[in-house]
C-alpha cells in the first residue's frame, strides 16, 4: 500500500483547534451563565488538550439547562478518546448513551467500527457494536454490514463471517451483490472454492446479479488452483 493510501484522516476535531491550549480556560466557558450555541460547545471540547479530561468535562456540559449532547459531539469526543487510545472512556460514553436512549445514525457506528477495527484493532468489539446497533434504535445499513464482512476477510476470520452472514435477517439487512463478493473471497481465501461456485448461483435468487468482480476473483482462484495441480 502507498503512503498516501496508507495516511490517516485528520480528525475533525483538529479543524476547530484554537490557538489557547489552556484546559482551565477552556472548562470555564461551562461556567458562563450565557447560553451556548451547540458548535461554542463544540469548540470547547475540540479545544481540550488533556484526553483525560473529557469524561468529567461532558459531565458538566450535561449538567447544563441549555444543553442536550449531539451525535456531533459524541463524535468529536470519541475521535479525541480514539487518537489518545483511552478505549474504556469510549465505552463509558457509550454505556451512558446506551442507559439515555441516545439514538445514533448509522454513519455514526460505521466510524465507530472501523475505529474499533482500524485504530484499536480490536475485531471482537467492532463485532460486538454492529450486533448492538439495534439497542441503540439504529439498524446497520449494508454499507456498514459490508465493511464488517470486508474487515473480516482481510484478518483471515473466515469461521466468523459466516456468523455475521447468518445475522443479517436479524439486523434488518439487506444483502447486496458487494456482500456475495466479499463472501466468495473468503471462501476462495479459505480454499472453498466448490462452496464459492455454488454461492454464485445463489446470487440471483436473493434478488442481486453477479458483477465483473465477482467473476474475475472467482476466475482467479480457479487458476491458482489449476497451477497448484499442475506443479503438483
Amino acid at each position: 500500500m502507498s503512503r498516501v493510501l496508507a495516511r490517516r484522516p485528520v480528525p475533525p476535531f483538529l479543524r476547530l483547534r484554537s490557538t489557547v491550549c489552556d484546559d482551565g480556560y477552556w472548562m470555564g466557558r461551562l461556567d458562563h451563565k450565557d447560553w451556548l450555541a451547540p458548535n461554542e460547545v463544540l469548540k470547547i471540547f475540540a479545544n481540550i488538550r488533556d484526553p483525560s479530561l473529557v469524561t468529567s468535562v461532558f459531565n458538566k456540559a450535561c449538567n447544563r439547562r441549555d444543553y442536550k449532547p449531539s451525535e456531533a459531539l459524541y463524535s468529536l469526543m470519541i475521535d479525541k478518546l480514539a487518537c489518545a487510545r483511552r478505549f474504556s472512556d469510549v465505552e463509558e460514553l457509550l454505556t451512558r448513551a446506551r442507559t439515555e436512549k441516545f439514538r445514533f445514525s448509522d454513519e455514526f457506528f460505521y466510524r465507530l467500527i472501523k475505529m474499533y477495527g482500524n485504530v484499536a484493532e480490536h475485531l471482537q468489539k467492532a463485532i460486538d457494536t454492529l450486533l448492538a446497533m439495534p439497542g441503540y434504535n439504529c439498524w446497520p445499513s449494508t454499507k456498514t454490514f459490508n465493511y464488517v464482512l470486508h474487515m473480516l476477510v482481510c484478518k483471515r476470520q473466515y469461521e466468523v463471517v459466516h456468523e455475521i452472514y447468518s445475522s443479517a435477517p436479524r439486523l434488518g439487512v439487506t444483502l447486496d451483490t458487494c456482500s456475495f463478493n466479499i463472501l466468495i473471497k473468503g471462501l476462495c481465501q479459505f480454499g472453498k472454492i466448490d462452496e464459492a461456485m455454488s454461492l454464485l448461483h445463489e446470487i440471483p435468487k436473493q434478488g442481486c446479479q453477479p458483477n465483473v468482480t465477482t467473476y474475475s476473483t472467482l476466475m482467479h482462484f480457479l487458476c491458482k488452483r489449476c497451477q497448484g495441480g499442475k506443479s503438483d
